[in-house]
């Protein structure tokens, strides 16, 4: 007898007689741990891709440090000594200057890299008198280099590497090299001399094309820093004379010093490429921070008689603050939307172990009647329940770990422990705890603790919304790690609704029961009191509460995010399309107004600058006819529709928008030596729209502006709402075709795809779809769980039912009274709860970076979605009680009426 009521004897014991209630806590387990670890971890993935892909997309122009200095000054006057000694001194000052930099901006960049480069007195080339075969009335100028590593850089394709330079003063021709693709734009072949000579100046230099070359690797930074490395450009003049090339020409880097005092010295450029794909989002910080440091401090370059000060410069520092930006708004996000999952499956788990303990609590009672210890049991108790969570949690947590990949880091391994401790430890406390006494009408007798911990539960929600409000986005606006209070407020929201729903559900089963005594039948009388016995479970009204409060929330945002997208895209651009640059004439405005797919068409005009009276400043004058902006702005949401009263009249006044006007009065305007009307101005504090290009600016209704004003009027701006159907990236192929290569052609659509092309935005998306399916999930085991716990004495009741005459249905529609009123006002807590946590988020969380705005978006709540939730909420309880009910059919009445008390 001793052997079988040792502590070991015990837990065997306890295992064998549950090995399926065990089995299925240990499954939930591995679920809640696998949630629960994966969760955090694809959000760090999701920023780690966004990180990359922020700094990948920035380019070699924006990212890699750049420094660029004459070598001429005056300390060295440009001495070809001087320079040869700065020259050799670089590699090894780079080397120094590498070795200085910060770890972690070190990591990611590479070894630093120069050139010697010319491009001219005016910094558009040297004058060349072109190859033997030209264009008629065409100018060439070039840029001359010395890569000391242009043999890596790139591939010889015909001819051969430029050699040493001839001695000072020679009259034979510079050996040089050019790419393939621009000597065939500015037509120079291999063997061809040309004349180079500066701007006003009549000594010229013979040059001879000896080799062409193509670059080994075109994505290297060498090639991406300077476009017309590879490729010659061609600029066409606008007074009608021929066009004109320029490109980039090599000569031998170690002759660089000879010819130095004739180029005035040329120029050291210098940069440091940056590498971002072994940079990981825990080194951000340290990075930003370096950073500045870094670029904060100057570098020299060579002997202290003849040393080049290097100050370096980088958009690094603004990337990373971007992506900074909206990785904390997008982590803060996904904080909340897994944290649907997480709190729905914990209390998934917790249901799952007191199911458990009430199928054991017989048992126990049995042996402590026998003499065994209270203590005793709880343990035994909390050791089986550990026997399911232990190799659960730790099952789960490895699977999280594959599926995310990545280190393994100290987080999974404390989250698969809580998972596997606190379980047990739950469930020890809960054998000690005797079960529910009910009283006379069936409804739990009223516990003093109960209001105590109710009170608790609403305090600390109220006390997290204020210090959350108060205290902004806290740790989550460096865009790492989980915010702790941002991710367990709506878990105490949620809490503290579900203890508001639970003192709400006996006053609505009174209700109930005074309306079904009016009524006949006796489904809802029976009905109410299987309901009023069950009581309002807290774990799951808190399932179902959670669960649909996340999924209205991340359908609020991603709806929020979408649209806001959209918005500042069309805001961007002015309109669907718009079409900004040189002036356009009124025979291509009226082309593109014919386009097929043009809806509407507004021509904005400059008509220069003017004075109004009482101001001495000079004024940018645009005007455009109300009614077309009107009809093209009507894409745009109705907060940026800035120029709705544009052409109205306000007290007799024409109605005017402008910028940046200063203390101009705003009442009353009139243009100098005009007979124009006065005209009311409103000023708007936000940045001048795209189709503005002065400040101060103006714009009229064409109406207004007087003939004797005297100004020139250009249309200088086209925007273009598209009629819905229409592919606008044919439609902007056709608007290029009529106005050519020289406007810029700014298209909504792919401003869209542009900014829905960040791996933060597709993986909000799609890790909130899995976050809103298993809330769902987990929701309905949770409800069937909650039913299966008081299976014995529903059985009883429906046992005796049965015997008197009850049908199939009718005991399907007395289980699902149980769950019924619960549910349902759970359900509605949930929709209060989901609608008030994206309006907290919002108050807290500035998602205008996080879309490329320049103000927070709106708030989306979508009707139709939070109707679908509803209904696949409360789907989820209509299968748990079919379930279940599909379960209660299969005992057997014999059985049931044979069970004591029955």
């Amino acid at each position: 007898m001793s052997s079988q009521l040792s502590a070991l004897g015990l837990v065997r014991r306890g295992i064998a007689s549950s090995p399926g209630g065990l089995a299925i806590i240990a499954v939930i387990a591995a679920l809640v741990s696998l949630t629960a670890v994966a969760g955090p971890r694809a959000t760090g993935n999701v920023l780690q891709q966004d990180l990359n892909y922020r700094l990948s997309t920035a380019g070699p122009t924006i990212r890699d440090l750049q420094s660029s200095v004459p070598f001429f000054n005056y300390e060295n006057e440009g001495d070809p000594a001087a320079v040869e000694k700065t020259v050799k001194a670089a590699p090894a000052a780079l080397g120094r200057v590498h070795g200085e930099m910060p770890a972690a901006l070190r990591s990611i960049a590479g070894p630093g890299r120069y050139v010697e480069s010319y491009q001219g007195l005016a910094g558009r080339g040297i004058q060349a008198s072109g190859p033997p075969k030209q264009i008629r009335g065409a100018g060439y100028s070039y840029s001359v280099e010395a890569n000391p590593e242009l043999r890596t850089d790139a591939v010889l394709v015909a001819g051969k590497w430029p050699a040493a330079v001839p001695t000072s003063g020679s009259q034979e021709p510079i050996p040089l090299v050019m790419t393939v693709s621009a000597a065939k734009t500015v037509g120079w072949k291999v063997g061809q001399v040309q004349q180079l000579s500066e701007q006003g100046s009549q000594t010229t230099q013979p040059v001879i094309l000896v080799g062409t070359i193509r670059p080994r690797d075109p994505t290297a930074d060498y090639w991406q820093l300077d476009g017309s490395r590879e490729r010659a450009s061609v600029e066409t003049s606008p007074d009608g004379d021929g066009p004109q090339y320029f490109g980039t020409v090599w000569m031998d880097a170690a002759s660089w010093p000879s010819v130095s005092y004739e180029l005035a010295g040329g120029t050291l450029r210098v940069w440091y490429p940056i590498n971002s794909a072994g940079l990981t989002e825990s080194q951000i910080g340290s990075l930003s921070s370096g950073l500045h440091r870094f670029v904060a401090k100057p570098r020299t370059v060579g002997a202290s008689d003849a040393g080049i000060v290097l100050r370096f410069s980088t958009n690094l520092g603004e990337v990373i603050d971007d992506y900074l930006s909206r990785a904390g708004a997008g982590n803060a996000v996904l904080s909340i939307v897994e944290s649907g999952p997480i709190g729905t499956g914990a209390a998934l788990l917790l249901l799952a172990i007191l199911s458990l303990v009430e199928r054991r609590r017989r048992t126990i009672e049995l042996l402590r009647a026998r003499g065994a210890a209270q203590m005793q049991f709880q343990l035994e108790t909390g050791a089986v329940i550990a026997a399911a969570t232990l190799p659960g949690a730790a099952l789960g947590a490895i699977l999280a770990v594959l599926i995310t990949g990545g280190a393994v880091g100290l987080a999974p391994v404390l989250v698969a422990l809580a998972v596997a401790v606190l379980p047990p430890v739950f469930a020890g406390v809960a054998a000690g705890t005797p079960p529910v006494v009910l009283a006379r009408g069936g409804v739990a007798r009223p516990n003093r603790w109960r209001w105590v911990i109710d009170a608790i539960l609403v305090l600390l929600a109220a006390l997290a919304i204020v210090v959350l409000v108060q205290r902004g986005l806290g740790g989550s606006t460096i865009g790492l790690g989980t915010d702790p209070l941002l991710a367990v407020t709506p878990l105490l929201i949620a809490a503290a609704a579900c203890a508001l729903v639970l003192r709400v559900v006996p006053i609505a089963l009174r209700r109930l029961r005074t309306l079904i005594h009016r009524g006949r039948g006796v489904i809802g009388l029976v009905g109410r009191a299987n309901s009023a016995r069950a009581g309002a479970r807290f774990l799951p009204v808190f399932a179902v509460l959670t669960g649909l409060s996340v999924s209205i929330f991340a359908a609020s945002i991603l709806d929020t995010e979408q649209t806001g997208i959209r918005d500042a895209a069309v805001n961007l651009a002015g309109a669907d399309i718009s079409i900004t640059g040189t002036p356009l004439s009124t025979t291509t405005v009226d082309r593109l107004r014919r386009l097929q797919g043009v809806a509407d068409l507004a021509a904005i005009t400059s008509a220069g600058g003017a004075n109004l009276v009482g101001d001495s400043q000079n004024v940018a004058v645009y005007t455009v006819n109300p009614r077309d902006l009107a009809a093209v702005e009507s894409v745009l949401p109705t907060n940026r529709q800035l120029f709705q009263e544009l052409g109205t009249t306000r007290d007799g006044r024409t109605v005017a928008i402008g910028g940046g006007l200063g203390t101009l009065p705003r009442s009353v305007g009139r243009f100098e030596a005009s007979k124009s009307p006065a005209i009311a101005i409103d000023d708007i504090s936000v940045s001048p729209p795209k189709f503005i290009g002065g400040y101060p600016w103006l714009l009229l209704a064409t109406s207004a502006v007087p003939k004797d004003i005297g100004l020139v009027h250009e249309v200088t701006s086209v925007l273009i709402r598209v009629a819905p159907g229409t592919n606008q990236v044919v439609l902007q192929r056709q608007i290029v075709g009529i106005t050519g290569t020289a406007e810029t052609v700014r298209v909504a659509d792919s401003q869209v795809q542009s900014l829905s092309a960040a791996p933060l935005v597709g993986g909000l998306e799609s890790l909130s779809a899995v976050a809103i399916i298993l809330s769902l999930v987990l929701c309905v085991l949770a409800l069937m769980l909650a039913l299966i716990m008081s299976n014995r004495e529903r059985g009883q009741v429906l046992g005796r039912l049965r015997a008197l005459g009850f049908s199939r249905r009718q005991a399907t529609a007395l289980v699902a009274w149980e769950i019924g009123p619960m549910t349902a006002l759970g359900i509605v807590a949930g929709i209060l709860v989901g609608i008030a946590l994206p309006v907290l988020f919002l108050s807290v969380v500035d998602l205008s970076t996080f879309i490329g705005a320049d103000q927070p978006p709106a708030l989306i709540l979508d009707a139709v979605f939070i109707g679908i939730a509803v209904l696949a909420f409360a789907a989820s309880a209509v299968a748990a009680v079919l379930a279940t009910s599909v379960l209660s059919a299969r005992s057997r009445l014999s059985g049931i009426l044979r069970e004591p008390g029955v």
